[in-house]
């Protein structure tokens, strides 16, 4: 879909923030490597502590917090600067229908991503899923009106 693609979380971009941290080359590199999308400082303490023979608390758990957080913001920096980059625009218009429900609109708050009525909710939902444009798969199912 884009000549380059979105970039990903990488274990460079989290020792990086360790590093400016405050943490050492090396509870950098196991914090890089040993990472997962879906953790929080909390279960990377736990998984160091049970892998890495790391010795931690609760004051660990919030430095991991810490490192987190400004790896995802160095991420989401990353995806803006390959959004203009790249000059992506919305692909799919707002009322098409794709797998996933609806296109409700572009999500403000991330890099090229929808916001998306999941299937079986309304337009009048709070809620929307929020899906990358790469990730947003056409439906055979009928679209709607206006939508291109």
């Amino acid at each position: 879909m884009f000549t380059e693609k979105r970039p990903t979380m990488t274990s460079d971009i989290l020792i990086a923030a360790a590093i400016s941290q405050g943490m050492t080359e090396s509870e950098a590199n196991e914090i890089g490597h040993n990472y997962s999308g879906h953790m929080d400082g909390y279960d990377l303490a736990k998984y160091l502590d049970r892998h890495c023979d790391w010795d931690t608390s609760r004051e660990t758990v919030d430095e991991l917090d810490e490192v987190i957080f400004e790896a995802k913001e160095k991420l989401k920096a990353l995806e803006y600067e390959w959004v203009s980059r790249n000059n992506i625009q919305q692909p799919l218009c707002n009322g098409t229908r794709i797998k996933d429900g609806i296109i409700d609109g572009v999500y403000e708050y991330q890099a090229a991503r929808y916001k998306v009525i999941k299937n079986g909710d309304t337009a009048q939902s709070s809620s929307r899923l929020i899906v990358k444009f790469e990730d947003a798969v056409l439906t055979d199912q009928p679209q709607i009106e206006g939508a291109a």
